[in-house]
């Protein structure tokens, strides 16, 4: 377990202007091969955990931004997303 206050990697998903910090079990690469079938094969809701928010389901296109990146993030802080979830939304940042 990581000493309080220490950092840790957290996956960060964002898909067309909202922002989701993933779950740990989350596995990136079958998700990235799901969300690549959704813009080649058509429209597809492409379904994900993310911390705080349970099961999420975002609907892909060739037109919806997709972006992953890794995070350092205050474990006290993902501790808290069970009690105090963040935020979806790019505004409200």
């Amino acid at each position: 377990m990581a000493e309080s206050g220490a950092l840790m990697l957290v996956k960060h998903l964002q898909v067309d202007g909202q922002s989701f910090y993933l779950e740990p079990e989350e596995d990136i690469d079958a998700l990235e091969a799901l969300i690549v079938n959704a813009v080649k094969d058509g429209p597809q809701f492409v379904k994900f955990s993310a911390a705080g928010h349970g099961l999420v389901s975002v609907l892909v296109t060739p037109r919806i931004g997709v972006r992953f990146e890794t995070r350092e993030i205050d474990d006290d802080e993902v501790a808290s997303w069970d009690e105090t979830p963040p935020a979806i939304d790019m505004h409200d940042f």
